[in-house]
Parts: structure tokens; sequence; C-alpha cells
């Protein structure tokens, strides 16, 4: 399933304006080139873990589900980067 953001600032993709992107639901060759876009860190209690987003890979996720290159990517307002981290986190079971 396909998940569209409406961007809180427009970035540059391939010299045109864009206001929002599509990202494709990933599969496992995604997974095998990006890994896996959070670290599960076990607490001190030992019997809990928290997850811990990995921002690199969740980028790296969103450019390629999006089919944008990288330097649109690093256009992108913090606002927009929540955004895509819940989207990203949500496809693996997670949110932000």
């Amino acid at each position: 399933m396909d998940v569209q953001i409406t961007l809180s600032r427009p970035i540059k993709v391939h010299g045109e304006e864009t206001h929002e992107l599509t990202l494709r639901e990933p599969v496992g060759e995604d997974v095998s080139i990006c890994g896996f876009p959070y670290e599960i860190r076990p607490q001190a209690d030992g019997e809990s873990a928290a997850i811990k987003p990995l921002a690199d890979v969740i980028l790296k996720y969103a450019a390629r589900l999006a089919n944008v290159p990288p330097s649109s990517i690093k256009q992108l307002a913090m606002a927009d980067v929540s955004a895509l981290t819940a989207c990203v986190m949500g496809f693996f079971g997670q949110s932000e």
C-alpha cells in the first residue's frame, strides 16, 4: 500500500518543485539494501527494550521508496522528516 505525504515546504526533485511524496511499501530487497530502520536496545531492567529509530537508514528508505534522489531528501523541513520517520517506521510495525 502506498502512503502519500504532503510536505510542509516544497522540495526540488529532478529540478521540479514538489509538494508531496508517495512512498511505496518496502519489500525484502529494500531491507537487504537498507537494513532495518531501527535498533532494539535492552533496558536496564533486563526485561524490556526500547526501539531507537535510525535517521540515516530512515532517510535512505524515504529516497528509495519515494523514488527520489537523496539530494532531494536532504532539503526536507524537520516536520517532513518527522512525518517520513513515522511513515517508514509504520511499515515495520512501529510508529515514531
